[in-house]
């Protein structure tokens, strides 16, 4: 795994619980593509998908597509995973974006993860960009939660 930045045992920043969590060493790309999708799913966000872009791309094993109804709905999914990961030990190495949310960028080296206003997702047509990507494999469970929020507008 590419390096991450990692977070200090004794960093206090976050409030969130850590039991129950993998240790670092067992956080693939793929599970923490799994994770951010499942994360950005508790904040209702919209067709939310993940494209295996290892065999196209050089920059990133991962990249997570991910819809918001507002420019304040993208800015708290992009917090939720910011909070999320960093359960895991992690935090995104960069944050582009943030302060329009319109388009947010959170790259975790081997996982970039692009968190869209709805019109913006539909006008630059960030999706047909990886079309010749394998979908990420998700579990029942994300699947189901994954199509309660479809809105039809792209293909998961």
């Amino acid at each position: 795994m590419a390096k991450l930045k990692l977070i200090k045992e004794d960093d206090k920043s976050s409030d969130t619980p850590k039991e129950n969590l993998s240790p670092l060493s067992e956080i693939s790309a793929e599970d923490l593509s799994n994770r951010i999708i499942e994360l950005a799913l508790t904040q209702k966000s919209l067709d939310a998908v993940g494209y295996d872009v290892r065999e196209i791309s050089s920059i990133a094993k991962f990249i997570i597509v991910i819809s918001g109804t507002s420019t304040r709905h993208v800015k708290g999914i992009a917090d939720k995973l910011k909070l999320g990961t960093l359960q895991f030990g992690l935090a995104p190495t960069r944050v582009d974006g943030y302060e329009s949310g319109d388009w947010i960028i959170l790259d975790y080296d081997d996982v970039i993860a692009h968190v869209f206003f709805e019109p913006q997702r539909q006008y630059y047509q960030f999706d047909s960009l990886l079309d010749g990507a394998p979908k990420l494999e998700l579990s029942d469970e994300l699947k189901k939660q994954q199509r309660q929020f479809k809105t039809g507008l792209h293909s998961l």
